[in-house]
């Protein structure tokens, strides 16, 4: 299956709603054990809390290898496709350490109360 991200979202991927909708997508897919194309021909303007929303909550349920296999990216710069795994990276990190995990939900609890 192939998602062409302007139809969706835009040219714009900035906000986490935005980036829930995709992840709305792909984890569908994913589950199935479907590969997914993201297509983001055209789109403009990228933020890493889009990229959060849409792709780094994947690894709650699916290991780095899944992805690798199952979820491919077309028209992005090379600096995005660092985001993003960047993103994978963190992502994992979280998600399979729950020390780290605990250590960042305190980090940003505290920040939030500021």
């Amino acid at each position: 299956m192939e998602v062409i991200i302007k139809d969706i979202i835009g040219t714009s991927c900035i906000t986490a709603e935005d980036g829930d909708k995709i992840y709305q997508i792909i984890y569908k897919q994913l589950k199935k054990g479907d590969e997914i194309i993201l297509n983001f021909k055209d789109v403009k303007h990228f933020s890493a809390v889009f990229f959060n929303a849409a792709i780094g909550k994947l690894l709650k349920d699916f290991t780095n290898l899944q992805l690798k296999q199952l979820l491919h990216i077309k028209n992005v710069t090379n600096e995005t496709k660092s985001l993003i795994e960047l993103i994978i990276k963190n992502s994992t990190k979280y998600y399979d350490n729950p020390n780290y995990q605990k250590i960042v939900d305190d980090v940003i609890r505290h920040v939030m109360e500021y």
